[in-house]
């Protein structure tokens, strides 16, 4: 290659035109040429003229691309190439075994995505292509992770100090070989290996370039977050921040704290944003997700092989809520609603720092994460950590004058002091975010004895310079553009995205970061409130976190906006063979700095466009894509330039009407895996797409067309976007056709859609996406389908959603809302059509209402005020709603409004509207969109009933159900215990409603036993199936902690004739918790246990299970945990006269008389209520002062007029323990107030000894025999003695039973070496 440049060269943009002197240089050899021309250069010869501008004439005069980022430190380029041989070695004689380990990994992932050529390790020097030399005298000069490479015609040499180096130093090889060797995919047209010839010396600006990812919001899986540290290794960043809770999930194992991922890993909602649908709530339980231990290491090893410092972040004091949900009595207000958040911000709800339990229960938890991670920092967040709990909380009020503060913030700071203390003697470092040291009222002089390493983010410079003068270490990461996952743009699915648009890739490479004498790095900031996918995190993290490695990595001085979009480009290769998803903006050549596509067509969305070329001649101009019919007269006239049906052709533009119109429309269909690929669809054939591969890959090259199949492999704009005549232009090329694009040929080709080089050439290979007609904005034309909804037809409603497949509109005729159901059986399913509209094709609309046949109500409006994230829940009606049905071809089915908001159904599990189905959306003004169940189809129905009875005439039950009137066969209702006698009945074909008998025989006699507590609260339930004529002997079952009452120990033998129920009586101490949820009760029972709940239809943010705070005795607003609870969820309802109490065994108090507004406390003096069943299934309670059970968001209340229904509910009881811990001295005084707690029976207990002034911990009693087995009430005694210091130490010997704690009163299992106590005695085990 001819790499001589003139002595002047001068660089003009005019789209993608250069000029460069009198002369320009032929694309493929850059040999002069003798025309004075303006030509569209590629992209080897663009990067040469960027290297004239990064590096002046003289050092141009040598350069040639190098596609190698980050930038080096220093690098000559000399002409010519090196290829690796077929067989090729890599070695020295006198590697450490790390470097050899680095040198053997790299001939693994070199042979893994090599063909052609094999590498191997040598213990040799001699005849090594690639000569590894180990030289530590580099340290002094490139330090722990610099490196030199030289590449020469002759072969490789690579120096360095350290394994790290030659780590760097091989991933420069790899980045510069063709790209599968670095992406680690095997190619098979890659065949030979070639390498610039370099002279490079380098080493990083910064020890620290790292990429924080926020797992808490949203969780990424193990694989998912390897990816993402594969593509850090590429590109040289080496600290991986893990940033693993949140207010809205804890995202790893404790085994301390199980309750941290039972009930801190699991939220009532979550948020999505999809590049095809947009932002929206999934309205359904997300989590429990976390990783285990084993997953933890797992990365961590990933990493370390690498070279990435994982480093863990648990965010504390603030942004703890997941926590604080699961240890509430670790918060300021353990009587308050806690809650694993769904949405981001700022929450009170932190860790009380007064509190010496919340700290012990920090330091335990730290305590595990460092067996796990054995980074040097543990980041301990300290950010938007709001001080009003403090404030208001007891403890922390008495510690703030205790210590003579002047902020509440100084509770922070003496927090972060404490805890710098302990991880110090664990031989770790602190790392905190800058408002540890920027927000007002931080003690500074504290902070600076803590050495921690201070998050810059907002503001991002100010906390460098106070962290610099406070000595401290500070990593630039500023808010806006190093947070990469702010909206490069605002359009489509990113309008959405924090940000203005502005954080885009350039604006994230030329942000400079501090380079203060204690900055230490930078950091790409990934925040997941909005994304819950891998796609759009890579989308959004790429390539600006890359960007921001170079700014780690290359001096500030070698850095160049335009050669780094020039090695980008280069890059998408490489990241394309990986499967990277990655924004494309500033990408592609030739275009704006950010690319708009055409809309694509969605299920909701039809959008056509005329394709029509820019080509600038008269032959050309005007002329449009259009889908050959055997009926088009080009067919025949070009038949000799391969002219035929279904292959795309240059037209005129043809006229709406006329034949070839549709031919002419075509429509973008993005990739579901891909948001950069598109299958191109034309609205004549709209179940097929342009076929990915031409004819023939020349100008001969014809494009056909694939009628039954979709092809996303076409990416637009890669050489060419703009905007002309109010429309954008883009170049259309195949994914499997490098360099190869979409062109409209001149007439000695016949004017056909080939295959060229150069789309540029005359603008033949340029598009128009020409018109457009997205429906709610220019109403298109939708062809009806084959068969529409008619008056006076019976239909079923039947969801057509992934997710929510098969689910039908339902009434049940009592609840005020629309629901949902899986089973037609008995469910009225069966929806009459009245006062349906004709079709109009104009937009594909048609309205109707609905009538349930058997209920007679119409699906109605939806409710005026929405429920927060969950949309409008649509109401049934004796007055009819419009239901406007608008048909979407694509998926062949049609979306319901009611009042303009699309109908979708909500989970059965959803926290909010179970079963429901609900309209609009939960997001903002948008409506809803297809994920969350918009799409449903109308299917002919009739009524089936089926009589069941037994062979002696006895009837079972009758069920009716609604079937589609195509269907054939029947699901014949199952009772257990009986067989159908006789054949399934089969359907008639026609509209007719039909009644089948359907006769049982008796095969079996069911024995259904219910095991329960002596006051009737259920425990266990079984169902035993006893062949008829056959005995079976019941014994009861053992149940954990309860005791046999008046049961034969042998048994009972049986020989039913019939079903029987049988009961087995069970009795206990224990206090009962709830192990799942039973049914509502139809009727109150003197001395029935129940769980209570509060509906509150109106306000469902007010709904929730009545419960009691342990510590204050408020009756709160809560929620079960996965079905279950612990006694204060419980109730006993006990008859007084003619009215009812309500006793709360965990407390032994009573539900008190209500006050209007007033909080509600328990008291030994019990409320006196009337209790009447609504028609609904719900109750109405009301106290004899006249005031109903209302509620308020948090707890309840009484009002004086009704508006909460509430509902009574069975449940299956768990066994719980109180236990009583004491603090005492060595004579039985107390040193602390007592403390009591509930804890699930057959639990282990931890017992914590608190720090006291002036005491020290001598040992712990108890009246139970096991801690690790807790089997009854009991008490816990912890005694205290005087501190006097550390009296005499007893050497190690053999114990007999041991309980052995360590010097903070901790039982651990196994004492290693260090100072333990040991039966109450100082042991010293070397």
């Amino acid at each position: 290659m001819n790499n001589w440049l003139p002595s002047v060269c001068i660089y003009k943009q005019k789209g993608a035109v250069f000029r460069c002197g009198k002369r320009i240089y032929d694309e493929k050899s850059l040999s002069l040429s003798s025309e004075f021309t303006e030509i569209y250069m590629k992209s080897t010869l663009l990067s040469t003229f960027l290297a004239c501008a990064m590096f002046g004439t003289s050092q141009a005069q040598a350069q040639q691309f190098v596609n190698l980022t980050p930038v080096p430190m220093q690098m000559r380029v000399d002409k010519g190439t090196y290829r690796l041989p077929a067989q090729f070695t890599i070695g020295d004689a006198q590697l450490p075994d790390s470097i050899k380990a680095e040198a053997q990994k790299f001939v693994t992932d070199f042979n893994k995505s090599a063909t052609g050529a094999t590498a191997s390790y040598s213990k040799k020097a001699e005849g090594a292509a690639l000569e590894l030399v180990h030289d530590r005298s580099l340290y002094k000069t490139l330090g722990q992770e610099g490196y030199k490479l030289a590449v020469t015609a002759t072969g490789i040499r690579l120096e360095s100090a350290t394994t790290t180096g030659f780590f760097y130093g091989l991933t420069s090889l790899k980045k510069m070989l063709p790209a599968c060797v670095a992406a680690g995919v095997k190619d098979e047209k890659v065949v030979t290996y070639e390498l610039p010839l370099v002279q490079i010396t380098d080493k990083p600006r910064f020890p620290y370039r790292g990429f924080m990812l926020d797992v808490a919001r949203h969780f990424f899986t193990v694989q998912e977050v390897k990816k993402m540290l594969d593509v850090m290794a590429i590109y040289k960043l080496n600290k991986f921040h893990f940033h693993l809770t949140e207010d809205q999930g804890w995202r790893w194992e404790v085994k301390k704290y199980p309750k941290l991922t039972k009930v801190g890993a699991v939220a009532s909602n979550t948020y999505v944003t999809s590049m095809e649908h947009g932002a929206y709530w999934t309205n359904q339980q997300y989590g429990p997700y976390f990783y285990t231990r084993e997953d933890l290491k797992e990365i961590v090893a990933y990493a370390t092989a690498k070279h990435i410092e994982v480093i863990p972040e648990i965010d504390m004091p603030g942004h703890f809520s997941a926590a604080m949900a699961a240890y509430p009595e670790f918060s300021c207000n353990p009587d308050g609603v806690h809650r694993v958040e769904t949405w981001g911000g700022v929450f009170t709800d932190v860790l009380n720092v007064a509190n010496p339990k919340a700290v012990r229960f920090v330091k335990d938890i730290l305590d595990e994460l460092m067996e796990i991670f054995p980074s040097k920092n543990v980041h301990i967040g300290g950010d938007e950590c709001p001080t009003t709990a403090w404030e208001n909380n007891a403890e922390c009020q008495a510690m703030y004058k205790k210590l003579n503060l002047t902020s509440y913030r100084q509770l922070q700071t003496h927090f972060i002091a404490e805890i710098t203390d302990y991880l110090k003697r664990k031989g770790r470092k602190i790392s905190v975010w800058n408002e540890t040291v920027t927000e007002k009222g931080a003690d500074l002089d504290l902070m600076k004895k803590t050495g921690a390493t201070v998050y810059c983010w907002v503001p991002a410079r100010k906390g460098a310079e106070i962290a610099n003068s406070l000595g401290l270490p500070s990593i630039y990461t500023v808010y806006g553009p190093y947070y990469i996952n702010r909206a490069p743009r605002k359009e489509g699915w990113m309008n959405t995205l924090p940000g203005n648009g502005s954080d885009h890739l350039k604006a994230t490479y030329e942000e400079q970061p501090t380079d203060f004498s204690h900055s230490i790095g930078v950091q790409g900031t990934f925040w997941t409130e909005h994304v819950a996918t891998p796609d759009v995190m890579e989308f959004l993290a790429l390539p600006r976190l890359i960007a921001v490695g170079e700014a780690g990595w290359s001096p500030q001085n070698k850095k160049n906006f335009d050669s780094f979009v020039q090695r980008m480009r280069a890059d998408t290769t490489m990241l394309n063979y990986a499967g990277y998803s990655y924004d494309r903006a500033y990408l592609n050549e030739d275009k704006a700095s950010t690319m708009v596509y055409p809309t694509v067509s969605t299920a909701e969305k039809e959008v056509y466009y005329r394709i029509v070329t820019r080509g600038n001649d008269k032959e050309r101009s005007g002329r449009c894509i259009e889908l050959l019919s055997n009926t088009s007269p080009i067919v025949a006239a070009e038949k000799h330039n391969g002219a035929q049906a279904l292959r795309l052709w240059t037209a005129p533009q043809a006229k709406e009407g006329e034949a070839a119109y549709d031919y002419q429309q075509w429509k973008l269909e993005v990739d579901p895996k891909n948001s950069e690929r598109f299958a191109l669809v034309s609205k004549a054939y709209p179940e097929g797409s342009v076929a990915a591969s031409p004819t023939a890959v020349a100008v001969n090259g014809r494009w056909s067309y694939d009628t039954k199949a979709k092809h996303y492999d076409f990416i637009l704009g890669d050489k060419g976007y703009g905007v002309a005549d109010g429309y954008r232009y883009y170049t259309i090329r195949s994914a499997k056709h490098d360099g190869q694009w979409w062109n409209a040929s001149m007439s000695r080709q016949g004017l056909a859609v080939n295959v060229y080089t150069n789309p540029t050439d005359g603008n033949g290979g340029l598009w128009s996406f020409v018109g457009g007609t997205p429906v709610g904005e220019e109403v298109p034309m939708v062809e009806a389908p084959a068969v529409l909804p008619k008056n006076g037809q019976v239909y079923v409603v039947r969801n057509t959603v992934s997710g929510h497949t098969g689910a039908m509109l339902a009434d049940d005729g009592q609840q005020q809302g629309l629901i949902h159901t899986l089973s037609g059986q008995n469910a009225n399913n069966g929806w009459e059509v009245v006062n349906a509209s004709a079709f109009d094709t104009k937009g594909g609309t048609m309205t109707l209402q609905l009538r349930n046949v058997t209920t007679q109500r119409f699906v109605g409006q939806p409710e005026t005020q929405k429920v927060e994230r969950f949309g409008f829940p649509v109401l049934m009606s004796k007055t009819p709603a419009k239901i406007t049905l608008t048909y979407a071809p694509k998926t062949k089915d049609f979306t319901l409004a009611s009042g303009g908001k699309f109908l979708f159904p909500i989970w059965t599990s959803a926290q909010q509207l179970q079963g429901r189905v609900s309209s609009g959306s939960g997001v903002g003004g948008d409506n809803a969109v297809r994920p969350q169940g918009t799409g449903w189809e109308l299917v002919p129905a009739r009524a089936v009933t089926y009589r069941c009875v037994t062979t002696d005439g006895k009837e079972l039950q009758t069920i009716t159900e609604y079937l589609p009137t195509d269907a054939t066969q029947v699901t014949v209702p199952q009772f257990k215990g009986y067989k159908v006698k006789g054949e399934v009945p089969q359907l008639q074909q026609g509209n007719e409603a039909q009644t089948f008998t359907i006769v049982y025989k008796k095969s079996k006699h069911l024995v259904f036993l219910d095991a329960i507590n002596d006051d009737g609260t259920l425990l266990a339930q079984d169902t035993i199936a006893v062949t008829v004529g056959e005995s079976v002997v019941i014994r009861a079952p053992k149940i954990d902690f309860f005791s046999l009452k008046e049961f034969p120990e042998e048994g009972i033998q049986l020989t039913p004739t019939d079903d029987v129920h049988r009961t087995i009586v069970y009795t206990t101490s224990a206090l009962l918790g709830v192990k799942a949820l039973g049914t509502p009760l139809k009727e109150l029972k003197d001395g029935q246990q129940v769980l209570i709940y509060d509906f509150s239809t109106k306000d469902p943010n007010r709904a929730g299970f009545r419960n009691v705070s342990a510590t204050s005795g408020r009756v709160l607003q809560g929620g079960l945990n996965n079905g279950e609870a612990s006694p204060q969820f419980v109730w006993k309802v006990q008859k007084k006269g003619s009215h009812w109490q309500f006793f709360h065994p965990a407390t032994e108090l009573f539900m008190p008389m209500l006050k209007e507004s007033q909080e509600v406390f328990v008291a030994k003096e019990a409320g006196q209520f009337s209790a009447s069943r609504n028609a609904d299934g719900t109750w109405k309670v009301q106290g004899t002062n006249g005031q109903y059970w209302d509620g308020v968001v948090g707890g309840m209340t009484g009002w004086h007029t009704y508006g909460h229904p509430y509902q009574f509910y069975t449940f299956v009881a768990a066994p719980y323990f109180r236990l009583t811990v004491r603090y005492v001295d060595t004579e039985g005084k107390s040193v602390l107030p007592s403390e009591q707690s509930i804890v699930p029976a057959g639990s282990e207990v931890t017992v914590v000894a608190p720090d006291i002034k002036d005491f020290k911990w001598k040992e712990t009693s108890s009246t139970l025999s096991d801690l690790k087995r807790i089997d009854a009430h009991g008490d816990i005694t912890l005694v205290y003695e005087k501190a006097t210091g550390i009296g005499s130490v007893t050497g190690a010997k053999s114990f007999g039973h041991v309980s052995t704690y360590d010097l903070q009163g901790r039982r651990v299992e196994k004492a290693r070496h260090g100072l333990f106590i040991v039966n109450g005695k100082k042991l010293l085990k070397p």
